[in-house]
């Protein structure tokens, strides 16, 4: 009976070690095999500029695809990937163990009022500035479309009301596309075409499955087919809903003719990244932000307040591939799809002004 008692004990002991080896086996695998995913991703999402276009005051970047890479391609940057910095590193454990230390190319700098993004991105500061009233190169010309719309984050959704009936997920987004931000986008497609004859195209992809962490990489590729298919497109929008931050979105509306619209915020990238790290190519976003600020002026001009001032962050936001590419929230989590709907007719008359189409 001992000896029954005791092998049972070593059949028990190695079946356990045996489990736990193919699970961590299994698991590290698995981690290996992302990672190395997610750099075919990056290379596949990184380009190198072959050749450059200045087309009706908007410079357009010709790209092709590269084995470039992000920094940090190696050993070193698969545990950087893994657990969030280099151990062999020390400034980048500085920069993961302590908030606010950023690192920029291999310069420590203390950012006492950096803020940090869903994406891990990172607000400029102090905040760059630009003159108000600046005109930016961008007029109707020629045939074609003059504008396209986009969600990198598709399925955004509203502070959902009693009368609206669909699927909610977490995270206030929805799959139904009659109550997220596309549905915003539509509007401001609808007007600008309609209302004030430009051009408009809406792309209604959802870039977000399998994960959203890795949208831009999906949406970036869209809008590359777009820039491909029209050589005529000025403006690059990235249309998304904001999570709200009292901070920022206080007042979270305005009144415009007594009825409460939500408020926009234009975001600018730096494409030099939250870790400084960056990416191999980054947007011209000097130029960027001039047609972001003359477009807060045009919306502030209609109501004082409906738009929030540029936001520059550390991200790219597939700005990189035009001068004419901006990123817009339309309000934020709690703002209701009608106030959204309402501020996109706002921010129709303030594009139409700049594309000069009062």
């Amino acid at each position: 009976m001992y000896y029954m008692r005791s092998e049972l004990r070593r059949f028990c002991f190695r079946a356990v070690v045996c489990t736990m080896t193919v699970l961590l086996v299994g698991l590290w695998a698995h981690l290996w095999a992302g990672y190395i995913l997610s750099l075919e991703a990056s290379a596949r999402s990184q380009a190198s500029p072959t050749a450059e276009t200045v087309s009706r005051g908007v410079r357009r970047i010709e790209m092709r695809a590269t084995a470039e890479e992000e920094p940090g391609a190696s050993l070193p940057g698969f545990f950087r990937w893994l657990i969030g910095y280099d151990p062999s590193d020390p400034i980048s454990v500085v920069a993961y163990t302590i908030p606010g230390v950023v690192e920029i190319g291999r310069i420590e700098i203390k950012e006492a009022t950096a803020t940090t993004g869903e994406n891990g991105d990172k607000e400029v500061s102090p905040r760059p500035t630009i003159s108000s009233g600046v005109t930016p190169s961008i007029e109707i010309s020629g045939q074609g479309p003059q504008v396209l719309i986009y969600h990198t984050h598709t399925q955004e959704s509203y502070h959902k009301t009693v009368e609206q009936v669909y699927a909610e997920l977490p995270d206030v987004r929805t799959t139904n596309q009659q109550y997220n931000i596309v549905r915003v986008g539509k509007e401001l497609a609808d007007m600008l075409t309609l209302r004030y004859g430009i051009i408009t195209l809406h792309d209604t992809t959802d870039h977000e499955p399998p994960a959203t962490g890795t949208a831009y990489i999906r949406s970036c590729a869209t809008v590359e087919r777009y820039l491909d298919k029209y050589d005529s497109l000025k403006i690059l929008i990235d249309m998304h809903r904001d999570d709200y931050n009292a901070r920022s979105w206080n007042p979270s509306t305005v009144t415009i003719d007594g009825q409460e619209v939500s408020r926009i915020m234009v975001i600018i990238g730096t494409g030099e990244g939250s870790t400084g790290n960056g990416y191999a190519v980054r947007p011209d976003w000097n130029r960027n932000i001039v047609v972001a600020q003359s477009l807060v002026d045009a919306l502030n001009d209609i109501c004082p307040g409906l738009a929030l001032p540029v936001n520059v962050k550390t991200g790219r936001y597939n700005q990189h591939l035009s001068t004419g590419a901006i990123l817009i929230e339309m309000g934020h989590i709690e703002n209701t799809l009608d106030q959204a709907l309402l501020s996109a007719r706002y921010l129709a008359q303030a594009l139409a002004e700049i594309m000069g189409e009062k």
